[in-house]
């Protein structure tokens, strides 16, 4: 076994838990199609600043990364506007009641 595995090893459960439980709290607010787009932007964006901060022997940050990290975020973003169908719904709805 490498020291860096042996590092690693006793984090991964704990915060592979961590990760389920919060992605089951935040699901019922946010949705699933947003907390999908929201988590791999997410990744996408921390595995490049980790490759910047932290270079490993060898790697690189190509631009096409970059931009593929972007529009990965810019889809969680415009996921997240809310529609105006969805808002006229609600005004309809809260009128009837």
């Amino acid at each position: 076994m490498d020291r860096s595995d042996a590092c690693a090893e006793p984090f991964g459960g704990p915060l592979g838990l961590l990760s389920i439980a919060l992605m089951g709290l935040l699901v019922r607010g946010l949705g699933l199609l947003l907390l999908g787009l929201a988590s791999t932007a997410g990744q996408l964006i921390g595995s490049m600043l980790i490759d910047w901060l932290v270079p490993a022997l060898g790697t690189q940050v190509y631009l096409v990364t970059v931009l593929d990290a972007f529009v990965a975020l810019a889809g969680a973003v415009i996921a997240a506007i809310p529609s105006a169908k969805n808002e006229s719904d609600a005004a309809a709805s809260q009128s009837i009641a």
